[in-house]
């Protein structure tokens, strides 16, 4: 799945439910994978540690946490969601 570019890192540029569907469907598969959420303090220490922008890069699914944009979209929230999904 391809990454679009967000100031100094690439993300998944998905829904909130796109995101749970692609990890739901990650999980069905029993593909062997891993999901990173990055945040504004995530992004800015991404600029001082190259281990952690790599990581990043390297994840099946960089999605976009929560950003002072006025909703939320955090991993709590995709967890509950994705629990819901699966039930």
């Amino acid at each position: 799945m391809e990454k679009q570019r967000l100031l100094n890192v690439y993300v998944n540029n998905l829904t909130m439910m796109e995101s749970v569907n692609r990890i739901h469907d990650m999980i069905r598969e029993k593909q062997t994978s891993y999901v990173v959420e990055v945040n504004v303090d995530v992004v800015m220490k991404m600029e001082k540690d190259p281990y952690l922008k790599k990581i990043s890069e390297e994840a099946d699914l960089t999605l976009v946490g929560e950003i002072g944009t006025g909703y939320r979209q955090g991993g709590s929230d995709r967890f509950d969601a994705l629990f819901y999904r699966s039930g």
